[in-house]
Order: structure tokens, then C-alpha cells, then sequence
């Protein structure tokens, strides 16, 4: 008889226990990350491997529990009497350590938490022994370094039950024990496991019903196609992937800054399951996604899905104030790297940051050598929706423009010569106002034209007719002078300042002369090519010094004309705009850079001030040492701004972080006007002076009595039209270009200085054909997008060495490379002569010749999810430190023919599932527990408990009330008072998270559901592959009394109760429903007679037969 109920009740601490399956992997990696680089680097001194004062050493757990003279350093489980903790504190006056600088209150409190836990870490026998570190030697010996092959299925006495090679393996290695498999699964179970596997969900009746009945060959293979064809295939192993890559939507630490957009990475990871993405690609998406040749294509709206999967590397804790920027970045790498060696090579590489790695053929050269490659690329918000289909936009309109450019501008220059006729005389006519009015002493003072005498409008009417130059053009004449007075505008320079032309040209060299020459290049976009910028987006482009940008108005048909060569964005790009529900980036860069950021290379800051050489307004942001977060009392004069007051030099002062590695982003202000970024330099003095902005306008000039201003004034009418002409010629080269096209972008900007209007109607013919084009073009950019986090690869920077992992203390430079073990002799650092290197770095991993671990490593944690152990059970480590294979002949078997069926999930998922392995009962036989009672040999099919999110989505499925919309921005967390604290969300999702997978709910790393932690739900630090097992109170206690549970099985109840009219054909139905199978009889006659003695109460007692059904291990488990 089955049990009926399965409740415990009582009073227990709500605290979870973890088993030791999980404890092993946390505390090996607890100690190799956090305790081990604390002890190198403030007591390996005195009490390493080469010094033993007081005969302790402190560098493996062993020599810790044995301490030196004085006794044990440490007592597991007690921090109060261990020797280690009781000196860092003080405890201890006559041996207080460190003796020169004592650790920090955090130092000190890691290692007292380290001792309560039982001092955890991996136990080290030889630690009285001095190693030599023979990395060829450890490659040598371990198996998972060896090429893959595929063993042949071996010869078995039960040939009928061992047809698939899968149970041929299995056969045999349970006849070398002397063990039998167990017969197989009845359909109602084998279809509740296949679907629990395979999508997460229970089957529902009918499902189980219709495979019950269908006698054909091949039935349950059907059903395994129909759930792997499922879009809930995705939602189920996308969560088992999202474990590995600590995937999480907030930074954690004080406040828990959002990380902005992250659940699109979340969608990424299960659409590419749904489809079947292979496993090979999938992997180099995440590595250099952003960098393939031949982006994944989004399968119905063709944008760029591989992109997406760079967003992994930024999902790890972030500070938003760090005292010290370096350490901190060292920190967030190691992390990075710890996932992405466990994640894709299945080796804790991390491990090897402060010394050559204990156990491993990883050395510390490895590990910065991996560093490298995300020194050398960055963090951005990329528009993946629209970035494919810009590119080709942007490059036809800089073809086109280019094909109509030429004529546009001749065509401007013919009419631009014509209305400049008697300019002499206008200027002539504007100074005689001003000397009527104002008298000689007025004649370049600083005194503006509104507040001159009343009489000045008689003045003007009467010049005006003396000299037939019309009024206005008078007015327009005394304003440009005005203008000049103010802003020192170049051009005019000479006309209104009294000292004459030679005194300017002498003051102009002399300016020069005096310029610094202690100054460091930085980035030099006036000379460097575009190709070769950093750039997210098309916003800027390469302009030569004379360049013109065509306008859209025949009136006006040179937008701009650019005096001087450099990065110059475009306002067409202004317009983008983010897709509804896109997450803005939190902090101080709080602008839009996604589509519009250029940026320098990554440098190390040897000056006091970076400056800037602009042209309008703009924004910068200054990213030391990889630090982002600009939120709080530090960094926030990384973050710049400034206005457009013409070209000028910005300093941006960085006193603070001398000697540290940075890189500038550069924006628009984003309001229509235009940025021109001309060059970047390094200086501790003031930049170089822009003497060279009115050198050719004076010796054009020169020549002209100063003291004759008829004399003057048709010198500026002869270089006018001089300038003209050179532009209708397309002959304004050279040294003219700069302060020709200076002198053309004024007179167009100031159209009232002219004898007439231009006449357009040349102009207007060359530029229809390039308007009309234009139009099509512009109604082709898809100016809507949403964002993602994604890496942003720069110039290559290769990594320090650094002593015992002590960012201040770097040696020498490790070359960018995969570990050694995995590359042959002949291969040496990384041969990117561009970029970060990490295409090629892609490549080289996800080769199996080169990379065996590759297949292995994904083969092992597709069977540990089938059986909930995989064939090296310590799925995360699958080198000399982790466990050895159960079955390494079918390890090596599952890997080959991975590679075979091109890398696909399904397939392999497909073969599994259809062996006779799997396809087992669950009750072991007497002798098989005796002999194998960890089931290492699977003579059974292992019972398995629901995960946490799998428990939730059947409770919401069996009620009826799951809502299976797919996709899109996270459910807010439903808010408790358990919930608390800096950065509590402010406002609180539904109680049932909108009937949504659990998949799709907001992952919080300082506030983590509850009802998910009891049931064992990962935090999110680093990579998980195994999740731990608990058996505690808090889990009985929270689905006897969670409102959430409660909520669900009331629902349930009210909706069966009114679908069905008797209690027999209820209670068949929440047993079918909730457990896939009908009850007993006795089962049906208890559950009656319960609810038999409460008619009265409508669906209520239904409603408590629901709730002891989600507490019963037949719901909980799946066998």
C-alpha cells in the first residue's frame, strides 16, 4: 500500500543543511579562492614552503591541523580556540601576527567563518613535502587530458538487455560486480521521469493516458520526441545551464545595483536549446560571440543571436565604491575565469592565481595568461536587434555621399562665389557705423550693438544709402564683428583688433613655440584610420580636414564643413532609441552609449590630466581597471562632460589613478549637435596651444596696410572669393583646406553677410538624386532597439604576473594563451596582431583535437542531470583533484559520439533516454544496496527530488494555474518580511510570480527567494553544476504553511470541485493530476471518508486533500 501521507510536523530552525555532496565542491573552492590567497599572501613569508618559523606552515590544510610548536593552528568548528585566529587578533600578546601590519577586520572575520564551518578545504597529506611543479608530468598521467577515442561497446552475457552501447557499458561493469540491472519502469513512471527530465513539468492525464495505451513499436520514443521538440525544453535546461554561469540580474554587495538587461541573455540561453544550437558553437558564442564571422541569426527575426552569449561574463558581484580599483578588478577576473575554466574545461584554473595550482597541470602563468583576454575587451549595453541590419546602412550612406559629394560642393561654390560680390564695400559700410556712433575709441571694444545709441537705426539707413549696401546686410556685418569680440572668432580677428596682422602672427608663433612637449599620445583619430577605432555603433566617422557633410536643404546644402581632421559623430544617430522595456544602466554614466560610444585603447595612465582636443559638446566616461559601477563617495570624476564652446582642449584631471589601466568612451551629447574628437593625449602640463587656427588667414592677410581699412577690407573679399573658387574647382587642398573650409562653413552658417541669397538652383539639381536615395535609406534603419550585456573587444593587454595574487606586486607579462596543457609545444602566446584574441582563443577551445575536455565535460553534466551523477561525479572538476569516472570507457564513448552527431544536446539527450539504463525501476534489489549503495554502477534508476523551480512550476501545473507565456523581463520578487535590507526592491511582485516558470522570475543575488534557498536553490557566486541534496525541517515546514503552496492547492481544489460532481471522480483526479497515476483503494476510501465528514465546507477539505498530496515524497520525488 502506498503512503497516503507524507507530513512532518513540529518545530525545527529554518536553517538549511547542505549534504555533503555539496559541501565538497564549496569547501575545496571556499579555500583554493578566499583562505588559501589569504594565507599566502600575509603568512606564507615566515610560514610558507621555504620558511617555517616556529615549525608551522600555513599553506595546506594538513600542515594547519598538525601547527608548528605550540600546537595545532587550528581546531575545526572552533575559532576561539585556534591558535591561527587568536593571533591575528591579539589574543595572544606575545605572538600577535602578522607582526608588522595586522590583517583587517574582513580578513580576519574569513577566517573565523572558515574555522566555524569545520575548516573545509581539500585535505593535502604531502604538505609536509615541497613539490616540484612538473606541469608535462601531471598532463602525462591524467586521463582527461588524453585525446578522445571511442571504445567499442564491450561483450556482455545479457546481450538481449545491452543492444545500445550506452547499456553495454553499463552490462558490463555491473556483471564485473557481480550485479543485475533492475527490470524495467512501468509507462506511467517512465513518461513522469522522461517529462520531469526533458522539460520540468509533470505529464498531464491525457499525456499519461494516451502513451498508456499506445501498444506500437516505438511509442515512448515518440513521446520523447514530442517533449524535446517542446519550447519547455529550453525553460528546463536553459535553468540547469544559467547554474553554471552564476546567472543572476543583480551585482550583490551593499546596495544590489541592477545588472541591466541580463534576462536577455536568460532567453538567449533557452532559445539556443530549443533549437538545438550546437554545443560546440554555443560555446564560442560565449567566448567571442561578438567577434564570429557568421553571427547565429535570430530564426524569425534574423538579428544577431550570437552576441548574446557574452553577456555571461558580467554576471558576477560588482562593488560600486571600491577603495582600492585594482584589487578589485583582480577579484571580479578571478571570478570570470573560476566560470569560465569549471563551466567549459571542467578545471578549477582559478586556483592557480596566487601559485602554481597544488594539484592541477594548471600553472599561474595560465592563469594570467587567461587574464589577458578580458584585460583586452570590455563591458557595453550592445543593440543586438539592430546592429546587423545598421552596419549595412551606415556603410551605403557613406558610399553614397561619397558618389554626390563632389558635385554638391562645386555646385555650392559656383553660387557662393556669386553673392559675394562687393563684400569690401559691406564691411567698409559696418565700420563706418560704428565710428558714427560709437567714435574711434568704440571701434573693437567690447560694448554689443543693443546698447548702442537710439540714433543707430538713422545711421545705418543712411550709410546704407550712400553706399548702396542694403540694411540688412549692414546689421548682419556689425553683428559678426560684435561675435568676434566675444568669442575671438578667427576669421575676423584681424579686422577688429587694432594691433595690426604682424603683431598676430608674431603672438601666434610665439604660442607655438611655447607649447609642451611632455605629452603622450593617446589616440589620434585626425590621422589614425576608422577601421582600425573602437567603436560601438557607426555614430563617428573618419573626417579629413575639408571634409563636407551634405545637408538635406538645397537653401543650406552643406550640413557641415569640417576645418580639421578627426572623429566626428553624426546626428542621424541621435535619433536611436531604446525598445520598450529595456533596462537603463544604473550609475552615473547614466547616457545612452549603446549605438553612439567611441573609445581608445586600453593604456596604462602615466600623466596627471588627459586631454581632449573637441569640437562641440560631448561626453566622456574613463574606465579604470575595468570598473563600471560609478555609484558612491569614489571614482565619480571618471565621468565627464562638457558643452560646445568651439574647438578647444578638455582636461579631464586623473591624479588619482597614476599608474593604472584605462580606456576613454566618448558620446554626443545626444541633442542633434556634432562631437568631433580630434586627439587624446597624456600631459602634466597644459596641452599644446591651437596656434595654428589663424597662421594661414594672417599671411593670407598679410601684405595690407593695418591702418587702411579699404586696403584690408578688399583683401577679405579677394580670399573670399578666392575660396570659393578653390571650392567650385574641388582644388581646396592641402595646407588651405583646414582654415579654407573654415572660412566657407562661416560664411554659409552667417548667410546675411551676402550680396544675395545663394542661388540653389544647381546646387538643387546636384542634390536631389542624393536626397531621394537618402530618404529610402533612412526609412531602412532600424532605429528601435533593445539592449544586452556583451563583451566589447579592444586592443590586446596582456596580463602581469602577479605575486601570490597581489595586484601590487605584478612581475613580469604572460602572453594571452589557453593553459599550456591544452596546447602543443610549438604554439606560444597569442598571435591576434588585432583585437583581444579571443576568436582565435574560441576556436582553439572549442576544437576537440586540441581541447578534449570540451566534449567530456558537457557529456558528464548531461548524464549528472539524467541520473543525478554524473560519470565523474564532481561534474565541475573533472581533473587530478576531482573524482575519478564510474564508467570511463562510456565517458570517452558519449564524447566521441557527441562530436559525431555535430555537438547536438537532443540527440545525446534522445540515446539516453531510450537506454534500457534509464529506462529502469527504481526499487534497488537487496544484494545491489548491500554491494552498491550509492548506486555508482546504476543497477537501478536513482530516485530523484524535484529541484527547487521544477517543486514551484508543478505546484502551479497541477493546479491549473501555470502561465507559460515564454520570455521577456523578469517577474518581480514577491516581497516578505524575511526580505530586507540596502537595496530591497521597491516594489513586491504577485505571490504566484503571475503563474510564470520559475525560470522567468527576478533573480536578486542579495534577496533570494526563500521558498527556493529551503529547496536548495544555488546562490549564485560562482559555477554550480551539482546542486547539493538537504533533507531538513524548513522544507516540510514551508509546504505545510507557505501562502504560496496554500494559495495553489485552494485554487486547484475550487476549480475541480466545480468541474467534477462527485468526490470519487475528484479525488481520481488530483491523484492522476498530482501523482500521474490513479489512488488505491485504500487511498480512495480514506481521502472519501475525509471528505465525507466535511459537506458543509464546499471545496475546502478538497482543498487540504490537495495540500497533503504536495507533501507527499511520491509529489516531491521522481522515480
Amino acid at each position: 500500500m502506498r503512503m497516503f501521507v507524507g507530513v512532518c510536523f513540529g518545530l525545527a530552525p529554518l536553517l538549511v543543511a547542505r549534504s555533503s555532496a555539496q559541501e565538497a565542491p564549496q569547501a575545496y573552492e571556499f579555500f583554493e579562492t578566499k583562505v588559501r590567497p589569504l594565507l599566502a599572501a600575509r603568512c606564507y613569508d615566515c610560514h610558507g614552503p621555504d620558511k617555517q618559523r616556529s615549525g608551522l606552515r600555513t599553506d595546506g590544510l594538513d600542515a594547519l591541523l598538525v601547527g608548528g610548536s605550540r600546537g595545532p593552528a587550528i581546531v575545526p568548528g572552533s575559532p576561539e580556540s585556534s591558535l591561527l585566529v587568536r593571533a591575528v587578533r591579539g589574543d595572544e600578546p606575545e605572538f600577535r601576527m602578522p607582526p608588522l601590519e595586522e590583517l583587517t577586520t574582513e580578513e580576519i572575520t574569513l577566517l573565523e567563518t572558515w574555522i566555524a564551518q569545520g575548516a573545509p578545504g581539500p585535505r593535502d597529506t604531502k604538505a609536509r613535502t615541497v613539490e616540484t611543479f612538473d606541469l608535462l608530468k601531471r598532463r602525462g598521467e591524467h586521463w582527461g587530458f588524453r585525446p578522445i577515442t571511442k571504445p567499442a561497446p564491450p561483450q556482455v552475457a545479457d546481450k538481449a538487455w545491452s543492444e545500445k552501447p550506452i547499456d553495454a557499458f553499463i552490462a558490463a561493469a555491473l556483471e564485473r560486480a557481480d550485479l543485475t540491472p533492475k527490470g524495467p519502469a512501468d509507462r506511467r513512471t517512465l513518461l513522469r521521469r522522461a517529462a520531469f527530465d526533458l522539460v520540468g513539468l509533470p505529464p498531464t492525464p491525457d499525456e499519461l493516458a494516451v502513451f498508456e495505451a499506445d501498444a506500437s513499436p516505438g511509442a515512448f520514443e515518440r513521446q520523447i520526441d514530442r517533449l524535446l521538440a517542446s519550447p519547455r525544453f529550453g525553460e528546463r535546461w536553459g535553468r540547469h545551464w544559467l547554474d553554471l554561469v552564476r546567472y543572476a540580474e543583480t551585482k550583490g554587495h551593499e546596495f544590489d545595483y541592477l545588472i541591466a538587461n541580463a534576462w536577455q541573455y536568460r532567453d538567449y540561453v533557452i532559445r539556443a536549446f530549443n533549437q538545438d544550437v550546437a554545443y560546440d558553437r554555443f560555446v564560442r558564442e560565449h567566448v567571442a560571440g561578438d567577434l564570429l564571422p557568421e553571427p547565429r541569426p535570430h530564426r524569425d527575426e534574423g538579428w544577431d543571436e550570437s552576441v548574446l552569449g557574452t553577456g555571461f561574463w558580467f554576471f558576477g558581484e560588482e562593488k560600486h565604491s571600491p577603495v582600492d580599483i585594482r584589487a578589485d578588478q583582480t577579484e571580479r577576473i578571478a571570478n570570470q575565469i573560476d566560470v569560465f575554466s569549471k563551466t567549459f574545461l571542467g578545471l578549477t584554473v582559478a586556483c592557480a592565481r596566487c601559485h602554481d595550482h597544488k594539484f592541477e597541470a594548471i600553472s599561474a602563468r595560465d592563469y594570467y595568461a587567461l587574464s589577458g583576454y578580458l584585460l583586452s575587451s570590455s563591458y557595453r549595453q550592445v543593440r543586438f536587434q539592430t546592429r546587423e541590419n545598421n552596419a549595412r546602412i551606415a556603410q551605403e550612406l557613406a558610399r553614397l555621399e561619397e558618389r554626390h559629394r563632389a558635385q554638391v560642393v562645386r555646385a555650392t561654390g559656383a553660387a557662393l562665389e556669386q553673392s559675394l560680390a562687393g563684400t569690401a564695400r559691406a564691411m567698409l559700410a559696418a565700420r563706418e557705423v560704428e565710428h558714427e556712433l560709437l567714435g574711434d575709441a568704440g571701434v573693437g571694444g567690447e560694448k554689443p550693438p543693443d546698447t548702442w545709441p537710439a540714433a543707430r537705426t538713422v545711421v545705418v539707413e543712411r550709410v546704407s544709402e550712400r553706399t548702396s549696401v542694403p540694411t540688412a546686410r549692414i546689421e548682419a556685418w556689425i553683428a559678426a564683428f560684435a561675435r568676434v569680440r566675444a568669442d575671438k572668432t578667427p576669421i575676423l580677428l584681424p579686422w577688429v583688433q587694432g594691433e595690426g596682422i604682424q603683431p598676430l602672427l608674431t603672438r601666434e608663433l610665439q604660442a607655438a613655440r611655447a607649447s609642451p612637449d611632455q605629452t603622450v599620445a593617446i589616440a589620434d583619430f585626425a590621422r589614425s584610420e576608422a577601421e582600425d577605432w573602437i567603436q560601438d555603433g557607426f555614430c563617428f566617422s573618419r573626417v579629413e580636414a575639408g571634409f563636407t557633410r551634405l545637408g538635406t536643404d538645397p537653401r543650406q546644402p552643406l550640413a557641415r564643413l569640417f576645418a580639421y581632421a578627426g572623429a566626428a559623430s553624426d546626428p542621424i544617430w541621435d535619433r536611436l532609441v531604446l525598445a520598450p522595456q529595456t533596462e537603463r544602466v544604473p550609475g552615473r554614466v547614466d547616457w545612452v552609449q549603446s549605438g553612439r560610444m567611441l573609445r581608445t585603447e586600453t593604456i596604462r595612465l602615466e600623466h596627471k590630466n588627459l586631454f581632449y582636443l573637441v569640437q562641440g559638446g560631448g561626453r566622456a566616461f574613463l574606465e579604470v581597471d575595468g570598473h563600471r559601477m560609478i555609484e558612491g563617495p569614489l571614482h565619480g570624476g571618471t565621468v565627464f562632460s562638457w558643452k560646445d564652446e568651439g574647438r578647444r582642449w578638455i582636461r579631464h584631471e586623473l591624479e588619482d589613478y597614476l599608474g593604472h589601466t584605462a580606456h576613454v568612451e566618448f558620446s554626443p551629447q545626444g541633442d542633434g549637435s556634432e562631437l568631433v574628437i580630434e586627439r587624446v593625449i597624456g600631459s602634466d602640463e597644459e596641452p599644446p596651444a591651437l596656434g595654428s587656427d589663424t597662421d594661414w588667414l594672417i599671411h593670407a592677410l598679410a601684405g595690407a596696410d593695418p591702418d587702411d581699412a579699404e586696403a584690408l577690407a578688399q583683401r577679405y573679399e579677394e580670399l573670399f572669393l578666392f575660396v570659393a573658387a578653390r571650392l567650385r574647382d574641388g582644388r581646396l587642398t592641402g595646407q588651405e583646406a583646414g582654415p579654407g573650409f573654415a572660412i566657407l562653413g562661416w560664411l554659409l552658417d552667417n548667410p546675411g553677410l551676402l550680396a544675395s541669397p545663394l542661388d540653389t538652383s544647381g546646387v538643387r539639381a546636384a542634390l536631389l538624386p542624393y536626397l531621394e536615395r537618402r530618404v529610402e535609406l533612412l526609412s531602412s534603419l532600424r532605429l528601435e532597439s533593445a539592449t544586452a550585456p556583451a563583451l566589447f573587444d579592444a586592443n590586446g593587454v596582456d596580463e602581469h604576473l602577479l605575486l601570490r595574487g597581489d595586484s601590487h606586486q605584478p612581475q613580469g607579462v604572460v602572453a594571452r594563451n589557453l593553459p599550456e596543457a591544452l596546447r602543443s609545444p610549438e604554439e606560444s602566446g597569442s598571435e591576434s596582431k588585432k583585437g583581444s584574441g579571443r576568436l582565435a582563443l574560441a576556436q582553439r577551445l572549442t576544437d576537440p583535437e586540441t581541447n578534449p575536455y570540451l566534449a567530456r565535460v558537457w557529456v558528464n553534466r548531461i548524464w549528472h542531470h539524467i541520473f543525478g551523477r554524473g560519470i565523474v561525479p564532481s561534474v565541475d572538476n573533472l581533473g587530478i583533484s576531482g573524482d575519478e569516472p564510474t564508467h570511463p570507457e562510456l565517458l570517452d564513448h558519449l564524447a566521441a559520439t557527441l562530436i559525431e552527431q555535430d555537438f547536438s544536446t537532443k540527440r545525446l539527450l534522445k540515446q539516453i533516454l531510450l537506454s534500457r539504463t534509464y529506462r529502469q525501476g527504481s526499487q534497488p534489489s537487496p544484494r545491489a544496496r548491500e554491494f552498491d549503495p550509492e548506486n555508482r554502477l546504476l543497477h537501478h534508476y536513482p530516485l530523484q527530488r524535484l529541484d527547487a523551480e521544477v517543486l514551484r512550476d508543478t505546484l502551479l501545473s497541477v493546479a491549473g494555474n501555470l502561465n507559460q507565456t515564454p520570455y521577456g523581463p523578469p517577474v518581480p520578487l514577491h516581497l516578505t518580511s524575511f526580505l530586507d535590507g540596502r537595496g530591497r526592491p521597491g516594489t513586491s511582485g504577485p505571490l504566484d510570480g503571475d503563474g510564470r516558470r520559475s525560470v522567468y522570475l527576478a533573480v536578486r543575488r542579495n534577496f533570494l527567494m526563500p521558498f527556493f534557498q529551503v529547496f536548495d536553490y544555488p546562490t549564485p557566486f560562482t559555477t554550480q553544476g551539482r546542486r547539493g541534496v538537504s533533507n531538513v525541517p524548513a522544507q516540510a515546514l514551508t509546504l505545510w504553511n507557505d501562502p504560496f503552496v496554500i494559495g495553489q492547492a485552494e485554487r486547484w481544489a475550487e476549480a475541480v470541485y466545480k468541474s467534477h460532481a462527485t468526490d470519487d471522480e475528484r479525488i481520481e483526479t488530483i491523484y492522476l493530476t498530482a501523482l500521474g497515476r490513479p489512488p488505491e483503494e485504500d487511498e480512495l476510501k480514506f481521502a472519501g471518508q475525509f471528505l465525507d465528514e466535511h459537506p458543509e465546507e464546499a471545496a475546502q477539505p478538497l482543498a487540504e486533500l490537495c495540500h497533503v498530496l504536495f507533501n507527499t515524497k511520491e509529489f516531491l520525488f521522481v522515480d
